[in-house]
């Protein structure tokens, strides 16, 4: 208080009450001061107490793996990052998804498209699924990110005609243009995963985490 009021004296031509103007004067020192303690502390903090290198993720266990097969499994559509070939820059789409119970993930794409025109180039992808859920945090609920490289199917290769059918049994409205010349079938190969499965609850995976 006494130099909040030492403060007041200096200040000549203030019009505002002494009391308030003590006030006022003291908020400002409260603030300069409190600022100058988080800056000490936070320096205090980096140098002599570093954050610990801990690792964010827990081992991966069967229960892990039961809800990623789930997520996997029951996804019709998903995210799907990749390379814009002419920046060079993240290119996200959304794109129909279908995964067989033998664990083998693939999407029905058109080479029109610009993310087939960057998977062409660069097939390294990410797809990410799990919907949140109507009501809640959505960053609550479960999701899957999975890292893969790209695999066009030819038309001519023998997998096509089954892989159609049982891509018309989950995709029936893609009867559509399924059959257009510009689209083929890519398979998703996994090559790295992240189960995050709610706060607190994150999982690297490997490819062979993610089969049945």
């Amino acid at each position: 208080m006494q130099k909040a009021s030492a403060l007041h004296r200096s200040c000549r031509g203030c019009a505002a009450p002494r009391r308030g103007h003590i006030t006022r004067h003291a908020r400002i020192l409260h603030g300069l001061a409190v600022g100058r303690f988080i800056r000490q502390f936070d320096s205090h903090q980096m140098m002599d107490h570093p954050v610990p290198d801990k690792d964010p993720y827990l081992p991966c266990d069967d229960t892990a793996r039961t809800l990623a097969a789930h997520l996997l499994h029951s996804a019709r559509h998903a995210a799907l990052a990749v390379t814009d070939t002419a920046t060079l820059t993240p290119h996200i789409s959304r794109v129909a998804l279908l995964c067989t119970q033998a664990g083998a993930v693939f999407s029905l794409m058109s080479t029109l498209s610009a993310h087939t025109a960057a998977l062409l180039q660069n097939p390294a992808c990410a797809f990410m699924v799990g919907d949140p859920g109507p009501k809640g945090d959505p960053l609550t609920h479960p999701r899957l990110m999975v890292q893969a490289t790209a695999c066009p199917i030819a038309r001519i290769d023998p997998a096509h005609l089954g892989l159609r059918s049982m891509w018309l049994q989950h995709h029936p409205k893609t009867k559509l243009y399924i059959d257009f010349a510009d689209f083929r079938f890519v398979r998703l190969n996994p090559t790295a995963a992240v189960l995050n499965a709610g706060f607190g609850r994150a999982y690297r995976m490997a490819p062979a985490d993610l089969l049945p």
